[in-house]
């Protein structure tokens, strides 16, 4: 009997103890919801538009003054830019051999023209490629006169055809070794002929384009390597911006919308965006340029953008930084009334040059305060 009693004991302790830590789970949770419910209906509460009594003496008094918020059509963008030359429209010079700058025959800035003469460089290797053409050149003299020779011989029958054949191929070899350094040498780019007053080993390096050179850094008695950058080469006709915006401006650009260069008639589109960080932690746009009227290699500029409005922000206003207010961790805006001002919520899109973008409710006729937003904010504790 003992032992059947400890244990309907047991059992029945056994059986009330998930009961209980049920009942305590469902009434956490129970509470847990209420009090969401409780919030949610406390912040509707709170942020209906909460009405401030201000008589039209106060307002002057607190300089409290109010303007109509203007829908956002497009959206102006400042930014800075610098000119620079399109892709496609820059070239570069390099030192075709190891050689050592003799004479700088152009500098930075100045506009040359194809085939000009830049610089005038001293080069070892050169001067061997040189020489290797004319003893070409003296081969090839003599190879000519023995076929000359041997073809007048076969005419008499005094030698056979084979030795004429024989002289003809050499002629042929030595030709074809002049045409082939008669190829490198225009490769390296400076003249086949040696100018006057020049040593073997000396040429100058010519302008591949037309245009205005914007790198020429050399000095005379500077030595240079093969492949190293000499000048560089734009076409002033061919221009193109790259602009320096903040992330939250360049959120707001589009492919396609377009510009203006201020101070200035030029003007053209954005042609690329990189939202990848450069320096100053900054966006990089492109814009492309319909004419550079008054625009110059390495000018520093600004630009307005006009943002295209997707539809999405139809309903989005524009309104002066100083109009929002910040109160219990909820963007405000003032919004005048017959007897006062009431404070409305918004929703803050973006921050440009001294102006917001918000989305809110709004009238067409609507006003809103955009001084003295201080003053109103403490009228607004004041009235809790």
């Amino acid at each position: 009997m003992h032992c059947l009693f400890w244990l309907s004991r047991s059992g029945h302790s056994s059986l009330w103890m998930p009961l209980q830590y049920s009942f305590t789970r469902g009434l956490i949770a129970g509470s847990i919801l209420l009090g969401s419910v409780l919030s949610q209906v406390y912040a509707q509460e709170f942020w209906r538009p909460r009405e401030i009594q201000v008589e039209a003496n106060q307002r002057a008094s607190l300089g409290v003054t109010s303007a109509r918020p203007t829908p956002l059509s497009s959206r102006s963008i400042v930014a800075s830019g610098l000119v620079v030359s399109a892709p496609g429209y820059e070239w570069v010079v390099t030192s075709p051999l190891p050689a050592t700058i003799v004479q700088k025959l152009a500098d930075l800035g100045d506009r040359v023209d194809k085939g000009q003469a830049l610089a005038l460089l001293a080069s070892p290797a050169l001067g061997e490629l040189r020489r290797q053409l004319e003893e070409l050149a003296i081969e090839k003299m003599q190879a000519k006169s023995v076929v000359d020779r041997d073809r007048a011989l076969l005419a008499e029958g005094l030698v056979p055809p084979a030795r004429l054949q024989l002289s003809e191929t050499r002629l042929a070899v030595i030709e074809a070794s002049e045409r082939a350094k008669l190829a490198e040498l225009a490769s390296t780019g400076f003249e086949t002929a040696i100018p006057e007053r020049e040593s073997l080993a000396q040429g100058r390096v010519l302008a591949p384009m037309r245009g205005q050179l914007i790198e020429a850094s050399l000095l005379p008695g500077q030595r240079v390597e093969a492949g190293s950058v000499l000048f560089r080469i734009a076409d002033t006709a061919q221009l193109q911006l790259l602009l320096d915006v903040s992330l939250d401006k360049a959120s707001q650009v589009r492919v396609g919308d377009r510009f203006k260069v201020q101070s200035g008639r030029a003007s053209g589109t954005i042609a690329g965006i990189s939202r990848a960080l450069h320096v100053g932690q900054q966006a990089r746009l492109r814009g492309r340029l319909d004419n550079s009227i008054g625009l110059a290699l390495g000018d520093l500029v600004m630009v307005e953008i006009q943002s295209r409005v997707s539809t999405a922000d139809d309903q989005v206003q524009v309104v002066p930084a100083t109009a929002l207010s910040q109160y219990k961790d909820k963007s405000i805006l003032f919004i005048e009334t017959p007897g006062g001002y009431k404070a409305q919520a918004v929703e803050v899109l973006a921050r440009l040059d001294g102006q917001i973008h918000v989305r809110g409710k709004f009238g067409d006729q609507d006003r809103v305060a955009v001084a003295g937003v201080a003053a109103l904010r403490a009228l607004l504790q004041k009235g809790e």
